[in-house]
């Protein structure tokens, strides 16, 4: 990973990823936009109890495809998790990965928990106000530490956390509500 090349093509490949998340996150807006979070049932992982299940249904078809792409999500952070602990090129990028597996296995809880309570569609619970926030806020931590990711690869970074950044994620939540 160390050498320039490699480095172009790990740089090039992250953003990529990042593109990625961004796709996975929207998709899963339109989940919620289209009223497809029951699309599989209360089952999780399983849709509808099946591993495939009958997608003649628009909401399974759109749920489906979220829990496929959220699932090939999760092997490429293990993989990048992995990688990086082994092949990094410094500390700051070894601890950003670790921050990317935490914020997408929060991320993959908290999906669960929506579908497993039942807390799609039309659901106006005060749980689900609070387990949508989190879901949201998360999103937003996991596109952020993706993107940090990417930028560790071409310099250093100086992180800092201020006022502003906490400011935004308060109001990014508010989306949610």
């Amino acid at each position: 990973m160390n050498n320039s090349m490699n480095n172009k093509k790990l740089t090039q490949w992250l953003y990529l990823f990042w593109i990625y998340t961004l796709l996975v996150i929207a998709w899963g807006a339109w989940v919620r936009i289209s009223h497809s979070g029951n699309g599989c049932g209360d089952h999780w992982p399983l849709c509808q109890g099946d591993l495939i299940p009958d997608l003649q249904n628009k909401k399974t078809l759109v749920e489906y495809s979220h829990r496929l792409m959220s699932g090939a999500y999760g092997i490429i952070v293990f993989w990048i998790f992995f990688n990086f602990r082994k092949h990094a090129a410094n500390l700051q990028q070894k601890k950003i990965s670790v921050y990317l597996l935490v914020f997408m296995i929060i991320e993959a809880l908290l999906g669960a928990l929506l579908v497993k309570q039942n807390l799609v569609t039309v659901n106006d619970s005060i749980f689900r106000l609070v387990a949508m926030s989190l879901h949201q806020l998360n999103s937003f931590l996991l596109t952020g530490v993706t993107y940090l990711l990417y930028l560790s690869t071409k310099h250093p970074l100086n992180i800092r956390i201020t006022k502003l950044n906490v400011g935004f994620l308060v109001l990014s939540v508010s989306g949610a509500i």
